[in-house]
Parts: structure tokens; sequence; C-alpha cells
């Protein structure tokens, strides 16, 4: 037999080298879901209500999230546990002033949307935390976008923040910030972030 011969019956096909598609596994993911929503979130949302957590600022709220396992990008569903919490927790104390108000509701279809002060104080800390470091990425990334941006960032900068804490988009509703010498055309304004 010739030797390329041989080398074609030694040779295995490549149908039979090939891998498996691995297949994504939901229950494992439902399963790792559920218990992040329905354990995790809430015992967090609990501590920070209670003080067990010792949460003075928004970055020892996304300390204790990490440390107890909770991803960072679920800050929002934390905040909601503890909006959650905090009406529960109302609602339990005032459950005679919440009988009078009952036939109130009903005849207005409102639902109350009380929390009680330490709640709402919880929730505003986890809620700004959330936007700080929105910000922080969002503002990270105007400043590596165009090298005369990097040049002299104090009219992005001040551009950014105008924007951030007037609650628009649009340059026309911001005052224009004042320009540095050396900055040259540099116009905040038209980045994109």
């Amino acid at each position: 037999m010739p030797k390329h011969d041989q080398q074609e019956q030694q040779a295995p096909s490549t149908q039979s080298l090939s891998m498996p598609v691995p297949v994504p596994v939901p229950v494992a993911s439902s399963a790792c879901e559920s218990y992040l929503s329905n354990e995790l979130i809430p015992r967090l949302a609990k501590q920070i209500l209670s003080g067990t957590k010792a949460t003075v600022d928004g970055s020892a709220v996304a300390a204790a999230a990490a440390a107890d396992g909770v991803p960072l990008h679920r800050l929002g569903a934390v905040a909601e546990a503890a909006r959650r919490l905090g009406r529960d927790s109302d609602e339990d104390e005032d459950e005679d002033a919440q009988e009078g108000k009952a036939s109130e509701n009903a005849a207005t279809n409102a639902v109350s949307p009380k929390v009680s002060p330490g709640a709402q104080w919880a929730v505003d800390l986890i809620e700004t935390e959330i936007v700080a470091r929105a910000a922080a990425a969002m503002l990270t990334r105007l400043l590596g976008s165009s090298p005369a941006i990097r040049e002299c960032p104090t009219p992005a900068v001040a551009s950014f923040f105008n924007c951030l804490l007037s609650g628009t988009r649009s340059a026309a509703n911001t005052q224009e910030a004042p320009r540095s010498e050396g900055c040259g055309d540099v116009d905040p304004t038209t980045s994109r972030w």
C-alpha cells in the first residue's frame, strides 16, 4: 500500500474531532438569579436598614454589596428592596392609621408611596452611588475620547457636570464654561459621551 493511502486511513475525519456545542443551562442560572433576588438582595437591604452594615456613604454600600456577593450592577435592586422594606415597616407601625386611610385610598385608587425616613435615606444613598458610578464611567470615557480633550480637560469636565447637575443634555441650557489659556479651540459641547 502506498504511503499516501496509509496517511489517509490513519487521519481521523474532522467531523469526529469537532467539540460538542455547549448548551446553556437555564436551570442553574435561574437558580442563581432566584437566590440573588430572593435571598442576598433582601438580606443586604435589611442589614442596611437595620444598621448592621456600616453604610455611611455610597462606597461603603458598594463594599457591603461586594462582600455579600451582590454584584454592583444590581444596586438598583437593593435600593428597590430597601424601599419595599421601608414601606412594609411603615405599614406595620401604622396599621391603625392605614385602616382609616384605606377608605380614602379606595375612593381615589391611590397607593401610598410613603417610605420611612430611614429607608428613604438608604434608598437615596444607594441611588446616589449608582449615579456617581455611572457618571464616573461616562466622564472617563469622555476624557479619553479625543486628544484635544485630554490636552485641556477643564471645559469638557465643566460642561459634563453642568449637563449632569442641570438635568439636561443640551449645551444651550448651560452657561459656557470659561476657557483656560492654552486650550485653544476645544469645544466640549461637541464631544459625545
